[in-house]
């Protein structure tokens, strides 16, 4: 697992101003680990392709539970028939989270610990982050970030998981502010969420 994030300094830009930093977003792996580079490289694909496209993961449930629904008309088996009734009760206990309306609230429905995982080193070292802190920020304030370029998925906004937000503006807290629709995607609503998104509407982002 890769060492705690740092601030480091980058000569020419302090030059000019002392409140300038670059900082270098840390890899999962660390330079003396046992992993093999191919494995590593490996991973860090599979990760990052699984993570940009989280707004596909709910083909493959939705593939389960037709699947689920399939086997139990064509089977005589009590046993087989059961998997009916856990495909509906599986949806039944979703249901409650896809209505929360949590991404209306302001305050969304942030995992912590996974939006501050180290896991996000693997996407680091995917998209090369680094990233310039022009000057420091008062934490007492409140602030607009804007990302770009911005496409379809937005792979910059994931330059602030793993800590690097945290790290760079100590004290001030970040949400992100995504498109009503996402909101409405079974189970990639959830993975915005829990990584501190709400919906972009101007009610919501004045909360």
């Amino acid at each position: 697992m890769a060492p705690d994030s740092k601030l480091q300094e980058n000569k020419s830009l302090v030059g000019q101003d002392k409140n300038v930093f670059v900082y270098e977003s840390q890899e999962f792996f660390t330079e003396n680990s046992r992993v093999p580079k191919w494995m590593q490289n490996f991973v860090t694909d599979v990760f990052s392709f699984i993570t940009a496209h989280y707004f596909i993961w709910s083909w493959p449930f939705l593939g389960l539970f037709y699947y689920l629904y399939k086997v139990t008309k064509i089977s005589t088996f009590c046993m087989m028939r059961g998997l009916d009734y856990i495909s509906i009760a599986m949806v039944a206990l979703y249901l409650p989270s896809f209505f929360s309306g949590a991404q209306k609230t302001g305050k969304g429905n942030v995992w912590d610990s996974l939006r501050t995982s180290s896991i996000w080193g693997l996407m680091n070292k995917f998209l090369r982050i680094k990233i310039i802190r022009e000057q420091e920020l008062d934490p007492k304030k409140r602030y607009i970030f804007g990302f770009h370029p911005h496409g379809i998925i937005v792979l910059s906004r994931l330059a602030i998981f793993g800590r690097n937000f945290d790290d760079i503006f100590p004290g001030i807290k970040n949400r992100l502010l995504g498109a009503s629709a996402m909101y409405y995607i079974p189970l990639g609503r959830d993975i915005c969420l829990w990584l501190g998104g709400v919906d972009a509407s101007r009610s919501t982002g004045e909360k």
